[in-house]
This record gives C-alpha cells, structure tokens and sequence, in this order.
C-alpha cells in the first residue's frame, strides 16, 4: 500500500487566515477598551486600577460628552461615518497638544496628558474599524462579529502604531497598571498581526529578512589606547567581590576605580538566541521596524548643528545603521539614552539586570566637586535603564553622572576614557547655559579635538591652549569588546565613542543598603513588564515620558514622515 502523500500547506493562505483572525481580536479589544470608557464616561466609575479615564474629568463636560460620544458611535457603527469620528479624534489630539506646550512638562494637568491617550484609543479604534466598518455589532454589552473582517493593510498598520506610540512619547505612559497593560496587549496583537501578514507575503517577506541578517563592518579610526586599566580587569566577578571594591577600595584618596568586568551577560539572550547583532531580529521586535523611537541629530550633543526628531525604527536603520559608512550623508543619527525597554517591554526580556546593581553603593567621593548635589539624589528602588544604540562615530562627550552606572556592551565596540573625581578642575566644566540649564556636569573639552583624532593640527593646538590644564589630568582608557561591562563609579567623568555599529546597555544605580532581586520584578517602575503589573498593583505614579529624559537639554520634538 503505498504511504499517503503529504499534506502541502500554503503558508500564504495560513497567514492570510492568521492574519484576519489577529485583525479580529485586535478590534474586539479595541471595542472592548471604548466600553471601558463609555461605562466610566456615563456612570464616573471605573476598576479601581484603571486610573486612565478618571484623569480626564477637569478637561470639562463638553469634552467628557464628545469622548462618550466618539465611544458609543464606534461601538454601534452606523451613523456617523469612521471618517468623522477620526477628525474629532485628531482635534482633541491636537487640543491636547496644545495645551502640552502652554506648560513645562512636570506643570502640564494630568487632564491634558489623559485626553491625549484617550483621543489616541478613539482614533486607533477608528482606524481598525475602516475596513470591517458595520460587521461587528454590540450586544448585551459585548461585540459580536457579523460579517468577513478584512485583514488590516500595511498603511492601517502604520498608522495604528505611530498613534499608539505618538501618545506615548508625548504624553508619556498611563499612570494606571490597568492602562500600562492594554498598552503592551495592543502592540503584541499588532506584532501577532504582521508576523501572519509578512508570512503570507512569503518570498518577498524573506527577500527583506535576508538584506538585514548584520549590521555591516565599520573602518572607523580607532584612538591609541594609552592607559588602559588592565589591573582591574576581571572574569566572573561575583556581587560580593563587587560590593568590597565599592566599599572598601584600595585608594581611599580617590575612592572606587572604574572596572572591567567580562563573562556578566554572557547569558543575555540579547548575546545568543535573541541576537541584537541581527537586525532582522530587532525589526522583528519593532513590528517591521514601525515602531517610533526618538533620536539625536549630530555626533555629540554640544555640537552646534546637533537635534533630535522622532522617526520609525526602520528608517533609523535604513538612514544610519544598514549604510556602509561613505554612504551616509548628513548627520549621524543616535538613539541616545533612552528608554527604550518601557516603550518596547519585549527588549527587556532579551536583558537581565546585574546582580551588581544590587548591592550597597558608596558616596559619592569628596573630592568631586558635584559630591554634594550627588548626595542628594534620591535613591532608586531599583536601576534606570537605558539603551544606546547608533552607528560607528557616534560620541557621548566628556561628562559626568550623578549615579554608578554599569554599561554593558552588547553589539559593536566603543572607545572609553575616564577620569576621576579629583581632576574635575582641570577637565573646565561647563556651568550655566544661555537657557538657564546648569551644564556643570559637562566639560567645554572636545577630547577629539584636543587629541586631534577629528581636526587639523591648527584647530587641535587652539583647543590646547584655551584649555591648557586638561593634559595634567590622568586618565584611564579602553576599548569596551562586545560582552563587557564597564562599571563607572558615581562622579568619575567618561568619554565614550562608537568605533562600529553599537547596541550598549547602562544600568544607572544607587543604594543605600543590598537588596535581595526579586526574581519577579526585574527593573524599574519605569520598565514595565506583567509580572511587574502582578507584582506592584496600582503603585504607579504619573512617569515623565521619553522625550524628557535627555538630562543634556530641552527634547524638541521634530516629526519625520514615517
């Protein structure tokens, strides 16, 4: 008897059919979440973890009705059109806006932040019913599917995650679990949704995923390494030998030194079976590379013609990372101390925090300068991670942080220098700006210029003589190989500059007694993860969102076609 022929499946019609079932859920969600703010809207209740619709009261009645009326016209889908009730979602989105800017961030009422997240559900809600508009009915108080739902296009897509991440970013995260949450689900059915689209284009889907297999190699010019800290290189460097060095160091004049530590991320999977070196993978984690993020314009923040703007993922790395390095014209672009793992929580699965950011820190040293503005920095619960993430050339200039910082390189290689506390007076600190902004923890000396790596003889010995203290200082220096960690003691000054595509990691951190990690609450409230929601209940307080957390300067939002 002959053996049965294989079942052939076409991988094009299993992705289609994936496809308009994650399409489906993603609008019953979306209907679900206008029910949410319908009920609060009509009868001011809402779950006690659900703080996301409460905020919006002080904006006013007329407000509060044209919300539950935007809610209730997409629950039944008649009358009026999905077009309509978008354009009254991009009005209040813009009147929010308005009123963003009227305040300096940390003054703007929570109303307007509140109303900027709602407009951006109704719209998003309104975009995902343009295609199935009329097949999904209400009853009892649930939605029912009436009719075939066509599967969502690219351009739907595109603009359900710029609305979703424009709201983040400008107006920050909810300040409710409950809110934090629906985020995150929204996302992973949209990431759900184009894994079976990209898998229903089949070979053209795969054409793309192999021209971004690696970032491509770098010729950039390496600094001489002259210092190099090689006796406080170390392997498998445990918490508690860690914690010795931090207390007890053995300069006590200087305080703790700078360490090299190699094998700590060695079980990242970030470094293995997640691979960051891939950018395949990391589109993969941006929903196709749709995902917005912001970046800085420029080699270093104190050059003159430096910015930032806001762009997809995609397009950061078409323009700046997948180009070999005669093909980049312009500026340099960096994704720059971020928090990227709040904004995109399935990074941060690839990560694990230090056990060495859990251990009792030291003071700040006497010896700096800053020490007593460090002291008064409040101490962190748990670390503030960042990501750093940019193409070769890229540089952090000369500065210092007011806490211990762990930076873990996990793509590429970076060249380090480092000073310490006591040579604060020769590295000419910045002071106040013409903004009013206190740059004191910046230094005037461009280390490539006065070394000459960057510029003509003529150009070096100016900044020579304008600032003739600063070769006194000694300093340590390095090359920082992908899979080490650099510890960075709490006000030593770093200079640091990409020498290839490079993804690095810091953990900034301070504590004033060890604690024992929770192995279900790894990182910050700011990086937020289910089992932190499980964790921490409605504990969360209003965060200041991403395009704040540059401490160099004002964040001026620069919007890019995506």
């Amino acid at each position: 008897m002959a053996p049965e022929a294989p079942e052939i499946v076409d991988h094009r019609i299993v992705g289609d059919e994936i496809a308009r079932d994650n399409t489906e859920k993603f609008i019953h969600f979306c209907l679900d979440s206008m029910r949410t703010m319908r009920r609060y809207l009509q009868n001011n209740e809402a779950p006690d973890t659900d703080r996301a619709f409460v905020l919006i009261q002080p904006c006013g009645r007329a407000i509060l009705d044209l919300l539950e009326n935007l809610a209730n016209w997409l629950l039944v889908q008649t009358d009026p059109t999905d077009e309509f009730i978008l354009g009254r979602a991009n009005d209040l989105i813009e009147m929010a806006q308005e009123r963003l800017y009227m305040y300096p961030y940390q003054n703007v009422p929570a109303c307007w932040t509140a109303l900027f997240r709602a407009a951006s559900l109704v719209k998003v809600t309104a975009l995902a019913l343009r295609d199935s508009w009329g097949k999904i009915a209400e009853k009892d108080g649930v939605s029912i599917t009436t009719g075939k739902i066509t599967p969502f296009s690219d351009d739907i897509i595109d603009r359900m995650v710029e609305a979703l991440d424009t709201s983040t970013i400008t107006a920050g995260p909810t300040p409710d679990v409950e809110g934090r949450i629906r985020m995150m689900h929204f996302f992973d059915l949209l990431e759900n949704l184009n894994n079976a689209l990209e898998c229903a284009k089949g070979r053209e889907s795969l054409d793309i995923y192999y021209s971004y297999i690696k970032f491509p190699k770098s010729k950039a010019f390496v600094p001489p390494v002259k210092y190099p800290p090689m006796q406080r290189l170390f392997s498998n460097f445990s918490p508690q030998d860690f914690q010795r060095h931090m207390l007890h160091p053995t300069v006590g004049s200087v305080g703790p030194e700078p360490l090299i530590i190699r094998n700590a991320i060695d079980d990242w999977p970030a470094m293995s079976t997640r691979p960051w070196s891939r950018p395949s993978y990391l589109l993969a984690k941006t929903i196709h590379g749709r995902r917005l993020v912001p970046i800085e314009l420029g080699r270093s923040y104190v050059d003159s013609d430096w910015g930032q703007k806001i762009i997809t993922f995609k397009k950061f790395l078409d323009d700046y990372m997948m180009k070999e390095e005669n093909d980049v014209q312009g500026q340099t672009g960096y994704l720059a101390q971020y928090a990227l793992f709040r904004q995109i929580p399935g990074l941060k699965e690839d990560i694990k925090i230090p056990e060495y950011c859990h251990v009792e820190t030291s003071e700040p040293h006497d010896t700096s300068p800053l020490a007593e503005d460090h002291r008064q920095i409040p101490i962190l619960k748990n670390p503030i991670i960042n990501a750093w993430f940019g193409p070769s050339g890229t540089i952090s200039p000369l500065h210092v942080d007011p806490h211990h910082n762990i930076l873990a390189q996990v793509v590429g290689r970076k060249y380090v220098r480092l000073y310490a506390p006591k040579y604060s007076h020769m590295l000419y600190p910045r002071g106040v700006n013409e903004n009013g902004i206190n740059m004191n923890n910046n230094s005037q000396v461009e280390v490539e210029i006065i070394e000459g790596w960057d510029c003509g003889a003529d150009r070096q010995e100016r900044a020579q003589k304008e600032f003739p203290k600063f070769s006194k200082a000694r300093y340590f220096d390095y090359i920082l190989e992908e899979g080490e960690c650099l510890y960075i003691p709490v006000g030593w000054w770093h200079y640091v500059r990409s020498l290839s595509p490079s993804f690095s990691v810091n953990f900034w951190f301070n504590r004033d007694e060890p604690l024992e990690p929770d192995p279900d609450v790894e990182g910050s409230k700011d990086d937020v993860t289910p089992s932190d929601m499980e964790v921490a209940g409605s504990d969360f307080q209003s965060t200041t969102p991403v395009t704040q957390f540059l401490d160099h300067g004002a964040f001026v939002i620069s919007w890019t076609d995506a």
